[in-house]
């Protein structure tokens, strides 16, 4: 069962707040037998690892014990704890301390980054794994949060076709965000030239934008060659034109999920024209990019486009409705065809 630590910028790094940690030997991490090597980072390692009872978790470990990554370390085990009932995101289980390191324990996903995935496959399973994603970052976006490093590899899909949304290690609040942090391909612009009064939901719609043109087309919408350095970033970005709409290196986009995509990708936030990622999701679900420039909330009523009330069609419209939301919920694994007359 998950546990929740209560963050304090202030705390010493010993104290964890009710926590019981222990320090073990080296062959186990706090009874965690340790697999393979997932990934490494700069300043961590994630592990594949077995529990006592033989299930399978990811173990996070911090080897830099710097301390503002310490406490970036301990609020994404909060903010893991905090999204812990959304089917999309990846479950927390145990946070510790070993060797003088924090480790914390999450949900193991047997699976591959979502462009990975999509390759090869039609547009409608890249639509539905979309959809997946949109509304884990509308929980999370309702919950006061950006996530800040939306990128293919912070999302693996299951042999199930279930999208799971990772990495909550830069992820706070709008009004905090003081740095240049993220992945320079999927970095919105008001993150880099620090447009904090700018910097909301958007930021995360933007990397999304990017991460939807990748699946779609194989590449990225800019070619972003600077480093990491504030100045020449910002410096290539104020001049980078893209690539074009998406149709235009895969002729089978149709021509409204071009302007879904070119949409979300504008320099301007305020031209994004999507408030939020529910916007998003009523747009691809309707293929009305036009119409869902405010966010719309009511279950049914956002599927309908304003001025279309599809009068005399509501036992289409029931059927219509239940096929995208198993889409969204991943249980129409193929659909069956309405014909509406």
């Amino acid at each position: 069962m998950a546990r929740s630590l209560q963050v304090d910028a202030n705390r010493n790094d010993d104290d964890l707040g009710g926590i019981i940690v222990e320090k073990t030997s080296a062959s186990l991490i706090d009874g965690y037998e340790i697999l393979s090597e997932i990934g490494r980072g700069g300043v961590g390692v994630v592990y594949k690892a077995k529990d006592a009872v033989g299930a399978f978790v990811a173990l996070k470990l911090l080897q830099d014990r710097r301390g503002y990554l310490t406490h970036r370390f301990k609020c994404e085990f909060q903010h893991l704890i905090d999204l812990d009932h959304h089917p999309r995101i990846a479950r927390a289980y145990q946070f510790g301390i070993h060797h003088d390191s924090f480790y914390f324990t999450s949900e193991y996903i047997d699976g591959s980054d979502l462009c990975s995935y999509l390759r090869g496959r039609s547009l409608l399973e890249m639509i539905g794994l979309f959809l997946q994603v949109l509304d884990a970052l509308d929980f999370i976006h309702r919950h006061g949060l950006v996530h800040l490093d939306i990128k293919s590899e912070n999302i693996l899909v299951n042999k199930k076709g279930e999208a799971k949304l990772l990495d909550f290690g830069i992820a706070m609040r709008p009004e905090d965000v003081d740095a240049l942090i993220g992945s320079i391909p999927y970095l919105a612009p008001e993150v880099v030239f620090g447009w904090k009064e700018k910097l909301d939901a958007r930021a995360d719609l933007f990397s999304f934008g990017v991460l939807m043109y990748r699946c779609l087309t194989g590449f990225f919408p800019f070619a972003r060659t600077a480093k990491k350095e504030k100045g020449a970033l910002q410096k290539s970005m104020a001049h980078e034109v893209w690539r074009g709409p998406p149709s235009s290196i895969n002729q089978t986009v149709p021509v409204w999920l071009d302007t879904i995509v070119e949409r979300l990708l504008n320099t301007d936030p305020a031209e994004r024209w999507y408030t939020s990622a529910r916007a998003v999701m009523n747009a691809l679900k309707t293929h009305e990019p036009e119409q869902f420039r405010e966010e719309r909330d009511d279950r049914n009523a956002y599927l309908i486009p304003k001025g279309k009330k599809h009068i005399g069609r509501e036992e289409e419209q029931t059927k219509l409705f239940g096929l995208l939301d198993g889409l969204l919920q991943n249980s129409a694994k193929q659909p069956p065809m309405v014909m509406i007359e």
